[in-house]
């Protein structure tokens, strides 16, 4: 993983009234159209999961907006302001990521995972601040972690696996990535194919180096079963560094510690697309 200057997309923009503007941030383009009483958003996914384009094109002349493209406009009684805020965001649901090649971690050992997750834009009134909607950067399917339709969650599927080396991990601005360490302290090896990253408890951080990360977290599984004892760092890797505090997590997070389903049912998750 190569240090590289990243140009920020996220923050406070002004788009001037009745004009169209494009943001392309990986695989996501986002046309902001700024009207009297409305702003008229749509968004359309192009591109590969790992597209590493980011772009802005004011008065977006040569980049239409496709007719199959998702719409919605948000109007308001007076006049609405020039100034939004994109901010970055990790997604609602946790994320079930495959290893490339299943691992099988023996008693009493230890090893390291890199996740790579594709972020969510949150596209606000910068006054008053309101909420206008939220887009995932790439729509990843839906998986359902857990044995049964009532032990278990619903869940995000990843499309890429899991790195067991920090510079195989490719730097993408729409993405954040998570370290987790995962200890085998039960007494049979753990067979690892899956996990489960629990991003809605975790924070979101920004380096100038190496673009958006979250909190570093621990699993490990004290018994021979599927659950296994999280324990959140609350700040990043020294990887990371130096970075910003960006957002807390979704989720209300009582203590730093909890037991969860983490490499439950290899083989009989469901999907949808």
């Amino acid at each position: 993983m190569t240090p590289m200057n990243f140009n920020s997309w996220w923050g406070r923009h002004t788009i001037e009234p009745e004009r169209t503007d494009l943001w392309q941030i990986g695989p996501l383009q986002v046309w902001m159209r700024h009207m009297t009483h409305q702003w008229r958003i749509s968004w359309a996914h192009q591109g590969d999961w790992l597209d590493p384009r980011v772009r802005v094109v004011p008065g977006a002349s040569h980049d239409p907006i496709p007719h199959d493209a998702n719409q919605v406009h948000c109007v308001f009684g007076s006049a609405a302001r020039q100034d939004l805020i994109f901010a970055p965001a990790l997604p609602d649901r946790p994320i079930v990521t495959r290893l490339e090649t299943p691992l099988s971690v023996l008693p009493n050992e230890t090893v390291q995972l890199y996740v790579l997750s594709p972020l969510h834009l949150r596209i606000e009134m910068a006054e008053p601040s309101k909420l206008l909607h939220e887009i995932p950067t790439y729509r990843l399917s839906d998986t359902w972690f857990g044995p049964m339709s009532v032990a278990g969650e619903l869940c995000y599927a990843s499309t890429v696996p899991a790195f067991l080396d920090l510079r195989e991990v490719p730097l993408r601005l729409h993405c954040a990535i998570s370290t987790v360490s995962i200890r085998n302290a039960g007494s049979d090896a753990l067979q690892l194919d899956k996990i489960n990253v629990p991003l809605p408890r975790l924070s979101l951080f920004y380096s100038p180096r190496t673009g958006f990360w979250t909190d570093a977290f621990s699993l490990e599984r004290r018994e021979d079963t599927e659950m296994a004892s999280l324990r959140i760092d609350r700040q990043p890797p020294l990887d990371a560094s130096p970075s910003q505090f960006v957002a807390g997590p979704r989720q209300s997070v009582q203590t730093p510690s909890s037991v969860v389903r983490a490499f439950s049912a290899f083989f009989r998750e469901r999907s949808w697309v």
